[in-house]
């Protein structure tokens, strides 16, 4: 801890920091697994895959870049 908060103790600075903090943790915690989560689904996915589908309706097999 600083030389600042050594006469306020660990609980006060832990309450300040969490009163300024607080927010945007919490907002990490919960968003940072959401965006994996449907950043990999999107991510994963081929781009030609709904290309892919239409053409094999047409007949045709698949295209591949």
């Amino acid at each position: 801890m600083s030389q600042q908060w050594q006469g306020y103790g660990l609980q006060k600075a832990f309450e300040t920091n969490l009163r300024k903090n607080g927010v945007m943790m919490l907002a990490t915690v919960i968003g940072v697994p959401i965006a994996f989560k449907y950043g990999k689904k999107l991510l994963n996915k081929p781009l030609i895959l709904p290309a892919n589908r239409i053409l094999k309706s047409a007949g045709v097999k698949e295209v591949k870049l």
